[in-house]
């Protein structure tokens, strides 16, 4: 389940990164806001992956609960990716989902821990500073840090010492920059994309969008500072200046000051020719067109496990008779009646003191007999191992798997240890 997840969240940030930045792209030709369409792509990647199992589990209590076979995933929109996962799955050792799972969690834990070091860092910043008027605006004047707006429910705009001696003009466009941050609430939608990412810490895809989503806040409160009547040239000029004299800002706060990445973007979108009604129509209508097209390509893609019909090699007499279930499908799984089949330890292994273990997939019909011509080996130490587990298979019984009281076939993977004792 969790590479099959891990598949499925890659493909789906991807599909949703590209879709929105082709909006963005559209939007921003028309001079229009933006930073809400890389919030929608991160928060449906996260959700998408979030609701995945619980899609899986819906269908496996459906009346249609049994897996459509491959073959009918053709006709979808984009391909089963996690078809992939689940059988390359199969060739992993069995403990690598529940790595994958504890790196998840541990990555999450460290990305969240900078993510607060860096809170603390500037609340610190906001401790240190000390209250003036300037502009006719109550702010926090720093050593060094700012211009930045610093937290969430009580925000305050901090500006480094230096700017007092710049001119009262240059001052008044700092603090509408910073000013217009604070009514558009974007340390909140910042905090909730960098809570987004700790969820998927892993995921480049929402890196990408999270730095893409912090470039578009600026884009946007630039253009709003000029619609309110900055002069685009004494506003650029001043963009530079502080730029230089502050590479960058940040993680966690709005700055004015950009990153060198970002300052040829932010100029080039100052400079940009009005756009008449015809055309902003037009362009809403397209990254409209656009978003939808992203949402049900990604939305298309989804967790599913392998059936028999997708495993390599499988009998095809198996797949005809009617796919077997899963265990997370059934209400009461397999079950194997001790004393019954119990494969022998290789007599020339034994004497040798070789031990080992096997892997094997079989299905197990509604009789609680393995179906022999459905036994699959998935890992092996020895060939003999296996031979001898394929000569205990007749003789084996189990517990036939149930749903709602009715006996059904499942598919089970049940490993076979050889070890000598102590």
């Amino acid at each position: 389940m969790t590479v099959s997840l891990i598949v499925m969240a890659l493909w789906t940030s991807a599909v949703l990164a590209a879709g929105a930045w082709a909006a963005d792209r559209l939007l921003r030709s028309a001079r229009l806001q933006t930073r809400l369409i890389w919030m929608v792509a991160m928060a449906t990647s996260v959700a998408l992956v979030a609701v995945a199992p619980l899609r899986l589990w819906w269908s496996a209590r459906s009346p249609t609960a049994q897996l459509l076979p491959a073959a009918r995933s053709a006709d979808s929109l984009v391909p089963h990716l996690s078809d992939v996962a689940a059988l390359a799955a199969q060739r992993l050792p069995s403990w690598t989902g529940t790595a994958l799972l504890s790196l998840w969690i541990v990555s999450g834990l460290l990305t969240l821990a900078a993510f607060v070091a860096g809170y603390r860092r500037h609340r610190q910043i906001v401790a240190s500073s000390r209250a003036e008027l300037l502009a006719g605006r109550v702010v926090r004047v720093s050593e060094r840090f700012g211009p930045a707006v610093i937290g969430v429910t009580s925000p305050v705009v901090v500006i480094p010492e230096w700017l007092l001696g710049r001119s009262e003009e240059e001052q008044r466009l700092v603090i509408a920059h910073e000013r217009e941050h604070i009514v558009t609430r974007d340390p909140l939608l910042l905090l909730v994309a960098a809570g987004l990412v700790v969820l998927m810490p892993w995921n480049p895809a929402l890196w990408w969008c999270f730095s893409r989503l912090r470039l578009s806040t600026e884009l946007d409160c630039d253009a709003r500072v000029l619609r309110a009547g900055a002069p685009p040239r004494a506003y650029g000029a001043l963009l530079l200046d502080l730029t230089a004299a502050l590479p960058g800002g940040s993680v966690g706060a709005h700055a004015f000051a950009a990153r060198p990445s970002q300052l040829e973007q932010r100029l080039l979108a100052m400079t940009t020719r009005p756009v008449t009604s015809r055309r902003r129509r037009a362009t809403i209508v397209g990254a409209s067109l656009v978003a939808a097209a992203t949402l049900v390509t990604a939305c298309s893609g989804e967790v599913k496990q392998p059936t028999v019909a997708e495993v390599p090699d499988a009998n095809p007499a198996v797949v005809q008779s009617g796919l077997p279930y899963f265990d997370f499908q059934v209400e009461k799984p397999v079950a194997p009646i001790p004393g019954t089949g119990a494969p022998r330890y290789p007599a020339i292994l034994r004497s040798a003191e070789v031990s080992g273990e096997v892997l094997a997939q079989f299905v197990v019909d509604t009789a609680g007999r393995v179906e022999i011509e459905s036994f699959k080996v998935i890992r092996k130490s020895h060939d003999l191992f296996e031979a001898s587990i394929r000569s205990a298979l007749p003789a084996m019984r189990f517990t036939p798997a149930e749903i709602g009281g009715k006996k059904v076939r499942q598919l089970v993977q049940q490993p076979f240890v050889f070890q000598l004792a102590k």
